[in-house]
Order: C-alpha cells, then sequence, then structure tokens
C-alpha cells in the first residue's frame, strides 16, 4: 500500500524533523497544504520553479514525493461555489491555480474540501444548487483532465459548517452523476466517524471504491490517529482486498501535547495496519 501523510500535522520549521519519522516509517508520500509547503511566498499556490525545485529536491532526500493537495480555499476570501458571480469566479480560479501546481510539482490528485465554500444558501434548492455544482465541476474536470489531474470531492460533516455533499453516499451519488474521469472521491475516515457511519464501511468502500482516488486515515475534529487501532486495521484490511491502488494519507491536525511522540505513535499505527 501506498502511504503518505498530510502536512497539517505540522509547521514548516518541524518538516525536516517528520519527514525523517516518515523515511523511518517506509511512508514514500507527502499529501500538503500549500501555504504550509511554501510559507514563504506571496503566491503559496504559483511558487516561482527554483522554489518548487528545492522543495521536492528536499522531500526526495527522505524519499518522499508530494502525492496530493489539499486546503485549496483555506484563507481566501469571497470565494463561493454557490455565490455571486465573483465569488464562484474565485472559488474556481483557486482550483485552476492549483491544477498547474500540481502539473508542474507532477501529481495528480486534488483534494476539494472546503465546507464553509460550498455552502447552499437557503433561497437555493437542492436541484439548483446540485445542477449548478455539477455544470462547475465538469467545466474544472475539463481542464484538470488536459494535464492529468483529478478533483477528488470529499464529504464534509455537517459538524464542519457546511450542507452540500456531507456523507459519503452523497459524494458518491454526486460523482457518479457527473460522469467524468477526472471527478472522483476523496474517501475520508473521519467524516464516517462524525457521520456514525464507520460501522458500514465495507458497504460505503463496495460502493465508493471504483471512483476513489485518494483515501484520508483521519479521525472526528482531525484528532491524532487512531482512536481504534482494532477499526483501523479492519479497515486497511478491506483497503487491500479490494487492492485499492491510490495513496492512503494520514490527515491530522498538529498535536499540542507531545507532538513529535503522538506523530511517531500515528505513523506506526497505519504502518502496522498495513502490514498485517
Amino acid at each position: 500500500m501506498k502511504l503518505a501523510m498530510s502536512n497539517i500535522a505540522w509547521h514548516p520549521d518541524e518538516a525536516k524533523t517528520v519527514y525523517g519519522l516518515l523515511k523511518e516509517h517506509g511512508f514514500k508520500g507527502l499529501e500538503f497544504a500549500p501555504g504550509l509547503l511554501f510559507p514563504g511566498e506571496l503566491d503559496s499556490f504559483d511558487p516561482p520553479k527554483g522554489v518548487i525545485d528545492s522543495v521536492i529536491g528536499e522531500l526526495h532526500n527522505y524519499g518522499l514525493v508530494p502525492v496530493s493537495m489539499q486546503s485549496l480555499h483555506f484563507g481566501i476570501q469571497g470565494a463561493a461555489l454557490f455565490g455571486n458571480s465573483d465569488e464562484v469566479a474565485a472559488f474556481v480560479n483557486r482550483i485552476q491555480k492549483a491544477v498547474t501546481l500540481a502539473e508542474r510539482m507532477g501529481f495528480s490528485n486534488l483534494v476539494i474540501g472546503s465546507p464553509k465554500n460550498r455552502v447552499v444558501p437557503d433561497n437555493v434548492s437542492r436541484e439548483g444548487a446540485y445542477e449548478s455544482a455539477k455544470n462547475t465541476f465538469l467545466s474544472l474536470a475539463d481542464k484538470a483532465a488536459m494535464t492529468g489531474q483529478t478533483l477528488a470531492i470529499e464529504p464534509n460533516p455537517a459538524a464542519y459548517g457546511t450542507n452540500f455533499l456531507t456523507t459519503i453516499d452523497g459524494v458518491c451519488e454526486f460523482v457518479t452523476s457527473c460522469n467524468h474521469d477526472a471527478i472522483t472521491i476523496n474517501f475520508d475516515a473521519g467524516a464516517l466517524h462524525m457521520n456514525g457511519e464507520a460501522h458500514d464501511v465495507d458497504l460505503l468502500l463496495q460502493r465508493a471504491l471504483p471512483k476513489v482516488s485518494h483515501i484520508h486515515i483521519s479521525e472526528a475534529w482531525l484528532a491524532p490517529v487512531p482512536s481504534d487501532q482494532k477499526w483501523l486495521s479492519q479497515f486497511a484490511s478491506r483497503l487491500m482486498e479490494h487492492e485499492f491502488k491510490g495513496w492512503v494519507s494520514i490527515e491530522m491536525k498538529r498535536p499540542e501535547d507531545n507532538f513529535l511522540k503522538t506523530i511517531e505513535t500515528a505513523l506506526g499505527a497505519v504502518q502496522s495496519a498495513f502490514s498485517t
């Protein structure tokens, strides 16, 4: 199994230390939020070539490659999937910039989360929102497909402040209706736990896996991984049975206490789950 971790779990000045832990535990991939990978740049979605080359070179020193991008709309103002024309344009433009950055860096997966940027207003019907979102993502996907990128739509539970595509089933229905190779699913374990669906993981995997390009090993509210080693091991076993080919990435916030020990525990738990 191809294992990765997201850099939202550490500060930029801690990266090299964590990269060393990733290497020790056999992790080969880095998922990243641009603002944390290119913190000194005026526009972290458009860093100079020399900066990109330097970052990728540093990753290679630890046996790592960039594999996925997340937090695409973090910190942006006035961007909304269901907003006025300017807000929609800002939402679309940020994803287009992410697609270009992914092409420049040589990887394909973009996680589309951004819960607060995809809230359906009260005056927009579910049907209207659905069609509007389909049109927007299909247009983006056509452009992404030209350079081999995929838009992996992530379920964001309602507790994260959204009301659109909050469950795996909902995302699966939406992605299936789009019927575009560049529109895929980000299968997020944390969403399962928050939505009370973790016990249905076998059924949900069967439905979703044909469209899944990326998987997050995560907990509710991005707490440290794992809360339940037995569940994690069973989940890993199912993924291996289904011969999932994409990257499986740990996604967790930076631990407030015992920072390195907590990250090392997460790496060890995931490594163990996928080694049995």
